[in-house]
């Protein structure tokens, strides 16, 4: 699956992840999407531990731990 890195996304969203059930192979990830910029301070880049936090909670709902 790719990561993809926005300046930001939408609402107050930092991290999202896209995934797809085909009835013949099941769960697949499609994409893995992080923002660089904080959503409550404009201009303000994402500090590296926020960052790894926020891919590690959305790779949590790729594997449906999180709903």
């Amino acid at each position: 699956f790719s990561v993809r890195w926005s300046y930001s996304l939408r609402g107050r969203q930092i991290g999202l992840a896209r995934t797809q059930s085909p009835p013949d192979t099941g769960l697949e990830v499609v994409e893995l999407q992080l923002a660089t910029h904080s959503t409550y301070r404009q201009n303000q880049v994402i500090d590296t531990q926020q960052v790894r936090l926020t891919a590690a909670h959305e790779m949590g709902h790729t594997l449906e731990i999180l709903m």
